[in-house]
């Protein structure tokens, strides 16, 4: 790689590290779920998982399931929504 394309891609990177979103906790004496599913369309096989953290980022529950054959993305946020 050149010197030049170097130059070229780090301010790219840096942009992409400082638009990265944070887990914010949740007030006293309470519990945040976060949730997130994938999907593969080229095998048409979904999942989901979920953390709930307590207000110190504490881990209390934590989980994931495989979906199996899944229609799209929607049909694997539908699944784990529904739970």
């Amino acid at each position: 790689m050149s010197e030049n394309s170097r130059k070229e891609r780090s301010p790219r990177t840096a942009v992409l590290v400082s638009n990265r979103r944070r887990w914010c906790p949740p007030v006293q004496q309470a519990l945040k779920i976060n949730t997130d599913g994938a999907f593969s369309p080229s095998s048409n096989v979904g999942a989901w998982g979920f953390i709930i953290r307590d207000e110190g980022g504490g881990v209390v529950l934590a989980g994931a399931e495989n979906v199996g054959q899944a229609h799209d993305a929607l049909m694997v946020e539908a699944t784990y929504r529904s739970i």
